[in-house]
């Protein structure tokens, strides 16, 4: 991990929740800070999220309580509460889900999963409305590569690290990035389809479509 941290232009720290693991990729972060072009926290502990810089976006600085605010930040305190929240769901997730592998915390988890799933539907339509320029556009790139995460599929992996090389890494020339392609959070498989069917009624279709008919539910 350490010869890929000395020459990676972007990192990824993902899923990390234990202290060890974490100071060790802090003190690799700071050694090699300067030759990071962006590091992209998701699904951390509190420290290694507050790592997160892309462009002007220094969650750090981010984050830190102010007494005052001028007009110029007032701008971004829509981004901002909106990385906090994300923040706090991101770590309460990840303590009810230690919590659901021991035994407890399962009414938790659940409320927790609930509101995942409104996250999954909602943020995609909320960023259509943030700005695209300085650090509101580094906030909305950052909440961009979180629709990524909250869909894990090959292809939204895929494209959430084509969206950091193409907006973070210099001279890499135009690349087309899909938007994040959404799953139903629970659907009806057949290893057939090419993808996961929401309704009875959408797989009825498909399945009638191959010239076979299903029996009566």
């Amino acid at each position: 991990m350490a010869a890929d941290m000395a020459v990676a232009d972007i990192v990824f720290v993902i899923h990390v929740t234990d202290s060890d693991s974490a100071n060790r990729i802090i003190s690799l972060l700071a050694q090699h800070k300067n030759h990071h072009h962006a590091v992209i926290a998701i699904n951390c502990m509190p420290d290694l999220m507050r790592q997160t810089r892309l462009g002007k976006l220094d969650l750090q600085q981010m984050i830190k309580p102010r007494k005052s605010e001028g007009e110029s930040e007032r701008k971004t305190s829509t981004g901002r509460n909106l990385i906090k929240k994300l923040s706090t769901w991101m770590a309460d997730f990840t303590k009810d889900k230690d919590k659901d592998k021991k035994g407890a915390g399962k009414k938790s988890a659940g409320h927790n999963l609930g509101s995942y799933r409104k996250l999954i539907d909602r943020l995609p339509k909320i960023l259509r409305f943030v700005p695209g320029a300085g650090k509101l556009g580094d906030i909305k790139h950052y909440l961009f590569l979180f629709c990524y995460f909250l869909q894990p599929t090959s292809n939204n992996i895929r494209s959430m690290v084509l969206y950091a090389i193409k907006h973070y890494v210099p001279g890499v020339g135009r690349i087309e990035v899909p938007s994040p392609e959404i799953m139903p959070a629970v659907g009806i498989y057949h290893p057939d389809a090419t993808k996961l069917f929401d309704s009875y009624n959408s797989y009825n279709k498909w399945y009638e479509r191959r010239g076979l008919k299903l029996g009566p539910r």
